[in-house]
């Protein structure tokens, strides 16, 4: 944020036509540092995007950016509509979990324990904004998505 609040007062002085040459040169060179800083950064972040598995459903994961619970949490609704091809009379797959009362019942609240389960975190929430249904699930609900997902072969982490 520091260093945006720092280009846009740049873009102020250079506007100023009384701007000497050697004022010029100096806003030049301390942008050229800024870019060069920022397309490491950029270089970094793309190097921590590592799709480690080579799948296509981690990829897209890495894809996201920072909206990265969503998207896992939609990524679990694509695993139970697979599950559902698999067991279409409802005898295996996450139906029974629900019926057992796991989730709350819900296919919703279990896409929000899916992404919980996957980057072992305790909140859907960034700290500003809360993502899916804000349900969080305790140890028994994580080790049955671990179960699912392994049956699924689904990603989990």
């Amino acid at each position: 944020m520091v260093l945006f609040d720092w280009r846009e007062d740049q873009d102020a002085k250079m506007v100023d036509p009384n701007l000497s040459v050697y004022s010029v040169e100096s806003i030049a060179s301390q942008t050229s540092t800024f870019r060069a800083e920022l397309q490491q950064s950029i270089a970094d972040a793309q190097a921590r995007q590592v799709n480690a598995s080579g799948s296509v459903s981690e990829g897209i994961v890495d894809a996201a950016g920072r909206s990265k619970m969503t998207t896992v949490h939609e990524l679990a609704h694509v695993f139970q509509k697979a599950d559902d091809t698999r067991y279409t009379d409802d005898s295996g797959g996450y139906q029974p979990l629900l019926l057992r009362g796991l989730f709350q019942g819900s296919k919703e609240v279990m896409a929000d324990c899916y992404a919980l389960t996957y980057y072992n975190e305790w909140t859907l929430s960034d700290g500003v904004t809360e993502s899916a249904y804000g349900y969080i699930c305790g140890d028994s609900e994580r080790q049955a998505i671990r179960d699912w997902a392994a049956s699924m072969d689904a990603p989990l982490g």
